[in-house]
C-alpha cells in the first residue's frame, strides 16, 4: 500500500524534528554542506612559518647590531631624491593663505548703484584689487555681474565675493 503525499510530508517533518536536521520540502539550495564543513583558515595559517621581521629583531636585540639592508636602501633613495629636488615638501609651520578663504570687494566703497533699467550690467575690473593676491605671471580674471531687477529698491552699497585661493 502506497503512502499519501501529505503523510510523506508529515513523516519527513517528524524525522527532521527527531534527528535535528533542517526541513526543506522544496529542496532549495541552502549551502548547509559548506556551513557544516570544517574551517580551513587555521590550517592554512599553520602551514606557513611565521615571518621574521628584521626591524623588530634589531630593536629587541641591539647588541647583535643587525642591519636591515632594505631599510638602508630606502633611506638612501629618499636622500638621493631630496638632493635632486624630488623629495616630499616640508610641512607648514603655520596656516597660510591656502587654508583660508579671502573676501574680495567687487564694487568700490564710494560707489552706490540703483537698479534703473532692468537689464543693468556692471563690469568690474578685479585687477587692481587682486594684484597683491596673485603672482604677476598669472592672468587675472574679469568679472561681469548681472543684477536682477529689484523693483525700484536700491542695490546694496558694497558687494563682496568670497573666493578661495
Amino acid at each position: 500500500m502506497a503512502a499519501l503525499p501529505s503523510q510523506l510530508k508529515a513523516l519527513t517533518r517528524l524525522r527532521c524534528a527527531i534527528f535535528q536536521t533542517s526541513y526543506n520540502p522544496t529542496n532549495i539550495r541552502t549551502g548547509a554542506k559548506y556551513l557544516r564543513a570544517r574551517l580551513r583558515g587555521p590550517s592554512m595559517l599553520n602551514y606557513y612559518p611565521p615571518e621574521i621581521n628584521l626591524a623588530q629583531l634589531a630593536r629587541k636585540y641591539p647588541e647583535l647590531e643587525l642591519v636591515d639592508e632594505d631599510e638602508e636602501q630606502r633611506l638612501q633613495d629618499i636622500e638621493d631624491r631630496k638632493k635632486r629636488g624630488k623629495g616630499a615638501p616640508k610641512k607648514a609651520k603655520t596656516k597660510g593663505p591656502s587654508h583660508e578663504s579671502i573676501t574680495v570687494p567687487i564694487i568700490p566703497d564710494d560707489t552706490a548703484f540703483t537698479a534703473d533699467p532692468p537689464g543693468l550690467t556692471i563690469s568690474v575690473d578685479l585687477e587692481s584689487q587682486l594684484q597683491h593676491l596673485q603672482p604677476a605671471h598669472l592672468p587675472l580674471p574679469r568679472l561681469a555681474v548681472q543684477p536682477t531687477p529689484l523693483q525700484g529698491r536700491p542695490l546694496p552699497q558694497k558687494r563682496s565675493q568670497t573666493a578661495a585661493f
